[in-house]
């Protein structure tokens, strides 16, 4: 079905019911290619630590793959804005589960070698950075605004569900099919991506056109309106600084963790509690999810982000201590609670930004924050795998938390973060 094209203006929109239902199909193909994915990577990183027992070789496999992400995603979502987002991620998607098959092959080959996987993991994350902008881009259109709210939760509910669920299929497969089989285990990450195709292929999602009066520019100019826009908005930068902080200090430990539970240095556990681990935290992440979906508790969704990123850290507090002290149980107290209170600060975040960027900005909007927030993730890893093995896994956490703490309060209480929706709302009511 071919798209529409529709012209908006400002923050205008155009979802109906129709366009909701077509919404709700779409995310069900995106849930089955999320838990595709949460298998593959589940297996690839447990392969990766077994294989070369080394907090480095983790770090850099998260560095490639999500560090290639974010080098593309700010100018895919000038793309975005430019392109029919239905058909982008049809491509991406086809492309994303040819990288897959590509690993697969290798595997399968018995010519395993661990630098061409960390090539193949890299242009997976490349055409991911084109995925998500167009997928963000798409529900201000087929979502209406009374509905964002709940839908952001729902999405992160379905990213939990998945992040639960997936660990333990793919600890499962290989307690079955044993490590050296992890190939034949990829196999459902390619054939769901193929799945999750379909719904998009038979939905209408409508192109968004600019106005008579506003001419496509130059890609860099267009790419520069996503950043004046973000820079000239009171409290939106401040807004960028806070979780730009919170991933670069909170990604050690989903970057280590499968280290510390399965390492001869630190727990020496197996895959079976590696997958309980992921289980807690993503089980977390569900019902920090449904919290906020269902209650009003934050009707300042700035005070939602703040207490959500302040108990973040003291989870990860909780962590590192749980680490030097060698306590199971600390470690998942403190993995429940980061899952929780993720999606608390994440959801209270998106809504703020979906209900303050105009409609023909979704996609620049979106790309700008996304890197400048996610930026320096890669190098967290990098950091996160080189200082593991200099200083200890422990210190860098309990160290990049305590930092990161620090500046939260700072921002709070010294810049017009808590007061950023008051000053959108005005601002829009101005343009209005």
């Amino acid at each position: 079905m071919d798209d529409k094209e529709i012209t908006v203006s400002g923050f205008e929109t155009v979802a109906t019911k129709k366009s909701f239902n077509n919404f709700l199909i779409f995310l069900i193909g995106q849930f089955i290619s999320l838990l595709g994915s949460s298998i593959a990577s589940f297996t690839i990183i447990f392969w990766i630590t077994v294989e070369t027992n080394s907090a480095l070789f983790l770090g850099l496999a998260g560095f490639l793959g999500f560090g290639s992400t974010m080098a593309v995603i700010p100018f895919a979502g000038v793309l975005v804005d430019r392109w029919s987002r239905k058909k982008l991620i049809i491509l991406v998607d086809g492309l994303e589960a040819i990288s897959t098959v590509g690993i697969i092959f290798l595997f399968l080959s018995g010519n395993i070698n661990i630098w061409w996987i960390l090539l193949l993991l890299t242009l997976r994350g490349f055409f991911q950075g084109f995925h998500d902008p167009a997928i963000q881009a798409i529900i201000p259109i087929l979502v209406p605004q009374d509905k964002l709210k709940t839908v952001n939760s729902f999405h992160y509910i379905s990213s939990g569900f998945t992040n639960l669920v997936g660990p333990l299929i793919g600890a499962g497969m290989i307690g079955l099919f044993g490590v050296e089989n992890v190939g034949n285990i990829l196999w459902i990450d390619a054939i769901t991506f193929i799945i999750a195709l379909l719904p998009i292929i038979f939905i209408s999602i409508p192109s968004i056109s600019k106005n008579d009066n506003e001419k496509e520019g130059d890609f860099l100019v267009e790419f520069k309106e996503g950043v004046n826009y973000i820079t000239k908005t009171d409290g939106l930068l401040s807004l960028l600084v806070a979780f730009t902080t919170a991933n670069f200090c909170g990604i050690p430990i989903f970057t280590l963790l499968p280290l510390i539970i399965i390492s001869p240095l630190y727990l020496n556990e197996n895959e079976g509690l590696l997958a309980i681990a992921m289980f807690i935290q993503a089980l977390g992440s569900i019902l920090g999810s449904i919290h906020i979906s269902k209650t009003k508790i934050f009707k300042n969704n700035a005070l939602g982000v703040f207490v959500g990123l302040f108990a973040l850290y003291v989870a990860n507090i909780v962590i590192g201590v749980g680490v030097i002290v060698n306590s199971l149980i600390a470690i998942f107290v403190g993995l429940f609670f980061t899952g929780y209170m993720i999606p608390v600060a994440n959801i209270s975040s998106q809504t703020i930004w979906q209900t303050s960027v105009p409609m023909e900005l979704q996609g620049r909007a979106y790309g700008v924050r996304r890197f400048v927030a996610q930026v320096l993730g890669p190098f967290s890893m990098i950091f996160a795998g080189y200082f593991g093995e200099v200083i200890g896994v422990a210190e860098v956490i309990l160290g990049t938390s305590i930092i990161g703490l620090a500046l939260l309060n700072y921002l709070w209480f010294y810049t017009k973060l808590p007061n950023v929706e008051r000053i959108l709302n005005e601002q829009l009511n101005v343009n209005d």
